[in-house]
């Protein structure tokens, strides 16, 4: 455990183990969280069942790997052990497979063991699998990286229990979930240990990174500290609720987050806003001096002056290339718009789970790991944060009528008075300040419609008219005897100046339409949320009142993928 807790401190990180209280390796390393040493403290521990707690003890502890029951005092002993574990953990999961009777062994028990398994795993960044001595020799020379392909063997056609922790191991290790194998039977079994998956090898420059994210670690470092010169952080007062310490926390972090948001989006966006500028620039030179060009001797015309003009700027269309060009290498090697993106995703996800920070029951559907995969750590610790802030919840609301044991139909319990509060809080800070939000936001993308709508028609227009003069003045030349009308290079001065403005037509059409497209998104939106804070002010149940904030999360979720997903090409 010194070992992990040497990389999280190197990473400025928290600890925190996850197993089931399985004989063997679980009891060990859950006293090994509990007890701590002189060199680190006591981990937060969370424990997952299978099935309600008596019935697993009696049915794993109590009994032998052949299923027959212990002595007494060895029974006895192991349970003990054990309880004292789960009353140090700070969450035991039951997953409470249906059917599953622990006196038994049926399919129904062995499912229970397997998701069980599985859960670990998921929500694991470091797998730890302690194995015999034949299950360790196997899969480490199944899964050796060093070992050619065609001499390796299968993981999968390893023999072994589905419910056992070779069965884990093996599904950690297809995962790509860093896995490390110790040998139950050697002397030494940490120095023997195996590492698969190991997120430090191939990495140049980050050695000692075991808990490294691509996206979420090097943005959170530059939120650590004073950030830059040049980036405030955003502004805002705590939602209302419950201030904890790590309520707190994760409210510094979301401002600084969105500073950095914001610092990246300027610098994006003026670097799009920019070159499309220069390309609307370099469009206009080009067709001007296509149209200068349709006078035959520009010198002996009363307009040759303005005509070598118009050809004298059009020299100006390279270097314009060239400036568009240096500002999207710029926007390239600084990741701008991959900063900006992701310091907004963080900064959401943070600013939804202060809003649900203050309920006594978590919505636990609200924030799906596989909504982000990229994310997944950071949605854990949120999740682990919240259900480890014992101070969090509202409590000692004052039920409102007070609950008749005669009539429980006309009252309302403690319970279900805290959430009614913490539902009332969370209405007003989210679901009231994002329908405003996003009000302001489709007054915004209908603004910028109009815009670019009537640069779209001095567009076309402007083609329309440069390209009937060009027109005129081919045909009378033509008229004169001076060409024929078989001369074909006579006539590319046309399509020289249509073509570019082709091409605004297009840029122009697709700006449109993503603005109208915008505008109805950020209406339904806002119509939405209005009638879902309405619907869920008048909810008495948990249960629904629960199910409403997860399709609330939901939807907002739904809308930063949107977002995200027609600004990137792939996803966080």
């Amino acid at each position: 455990m010194n070992y992990f807790q040497a990389a999280a401190v190197r990473q400025n990180a928290r600890l925190t183990g996850i197993s089931s209280i399985a004989r063997g390796g679980d009891v060990l390393f859950a006293q090994e969280c509990l007890r701590g040493d002189g060199e680190r403290p006591p981990l937060p521990w969370k424990c997952v069942l299978p099935f309600e707690q008596d019935g697993f003890l009696r049915q794993d502890l109590e009994k032998d790997e052949e299923g027959r029951v212990l002595p007494v005092e060895e029974g006895a002993l192991r349970g003990g052990e054990a309880r004292a574990c789960l009353e140090g953990a700070f969450e035991i999961l039951v997953l409470g497979a249906p059917g599953a009777v622990p006196e038994r062994e049926t399919t129904e028990i062995v499912a229970a063991y397997m998701e069980c398994g599985y859960r670990i795993v998921d929500e694991a960044d470091v797998m730890i699998c302690l194995l015999r001595n034949d299950e360790f020799l196997e899969l480490a020379a199944a899964t050796n990286p060093g070992t050619e392909v065609s001499q390796r063997r299968n993981p999968l056609e390893i023999p072994c229990s589905k419910a056992g922790t070779l069965a884990m191991a093996r599904y950690a290790i297809a995962g790509r979930r860093p896995c490390i194998l110790l040998n139950m039977d050697a002397v030494s079994p940490w120095q023997t240990r195996e590492m698969r998956n190991d997120p430090e090898a191939g990495r140049h420059g980050r050695a000692g990174c075991l808990f490294y994210d691509e996206i979420v670690t090097p943005l959170v470092r530059r939120c650590e500290g004073a950030l830059p010169a040049g980036i405030i952080a955003d502004g805002g007062d705590m939602p209302q609720g419950p201030v904890t310490v790590f309520r707190e926390s994760l409210l510094v972090l979301q401002q600084r987050l969105g500073g950095l948001a914001n610092h990246h989006r300027k610098q994006a966006v003026g670097g799009l806003k920019r070159m499309l500028t220069l390309h609307l620039m370099a469009t206009g030179i080009a067709a001007l001096a296509a149209t200068a060009l349709a006078f035959d001797r520009p010198h002996e015309h009363p307009a040759g002056l303005l005509g070598f003009l118009i050809l004298s700027l059009a020299l100006m269309k390279p270097a314009l290339a060239f400036w568009a060009q240096r500002i999207e290498e710029h926007l390239h090697h600084h990741h701008e718009r991959e900063s900006w993106l992701h310091a907004r995703i963080l900064a959401e996800l943070c600013r939804g789970a202060l809003s649900l920070w203050p309920m006594p029951e978590q919505p636990m559907d609200a924030a799906d790991e596989e909504d982000f995969p990229k994310l997944k750590r950071l949605l854990r610790t949120l999740r682990l944060l919240r259900v480890m802030d014992e101070g969090a919840a509202v409590k000692g609301q004052s039920p409102r009528p007070a609950l008749n044991a005669e009539r429980p139909w006309q009252g309302e319990t403690v319970k279900e008075a805290n959430m009614r509060e913490a539902v009332r809080l969370y209405v007003q800070s989210r679901l009231e300040d994002q329908a405003a939000h996003y009000e302001k936001k489709q007054k915004q993308a209908l603004a910028e419609e109009r815009c670019w709508h009537r640069s779209y028609q001095v567009a076309i227009w402007t083609a329309i008219l440069l390209g009937g003069l060009t027109f005129v003045l081919k045909v009378a030349h033509v008229g004169h005897g001076e060409h024929s009308y078989l001369d074909v290079f006579n006539w590319l001065a046309v399509p020289v100046i249509l073509a570019p403005f082709v091409a605004t037509y297009a840029l122009g059409m697709i700006t449109i339409n993503d603005c109208r497209r915008r505008a109805k998104r950020y209406r339904d939106m806002h119509h939405y949320l209005r009638r879902l804070a309405a619907t869920l002010t008048a909810t008495q149940a948990n249960s629904s009142r629960l199910r409403l904030v997860e399709h609330a999360e939901r939807m907002l979720i739904e809308e930063q993928h949107e977002w995200f997903s027609v600004t990137r090409n792939y996803s966080v």
